[in-house]
C-alpha cells in the first residue's frame, strides 16, 4: 500500500539524517575533524532540499496522472 511504503521511506531518511549527523559530531569530537559538522550539515542540506523538491512535484500532480 502507498502508506507502508512512505513510512518505509520516512525510516529510511530519518536513520540516513541521524547516521550523517553521529558521523559529523563523532569526527569532531574524536578526531578534532571540526570541518565535519559544516560538511554534513551541507549534505543534510542538500538531501533536504533534493526530497523537498520531489514533494513539491508530486504535490502538483493528480490521481488521474499516476
Amino acid at each position: 500500500s502507498k502508506a507502508l511504503v512512505a513510512d518505509s521511506k520516512e525510516t529510511f531518511v530519518c536513520a540516513f539524517l541521524s547516521f550523517a549527523l553521529l558521523l559529523g559530531l563523532g569526527s569532531n569530537y574524536l578526531f578534532g575533524f571540526w570541518q565535519a559538522d559544516p560538511i554534513v550539515g551541507l549534505i543534510i542540506a542538500g538531501f533536504l532540499i533534493y526530497e523537498g523538491k520531489e514533494v513539491w512535484e508530486e504535490s502538483g500532480k493528480t490521481e488521474e496522472d499516476d
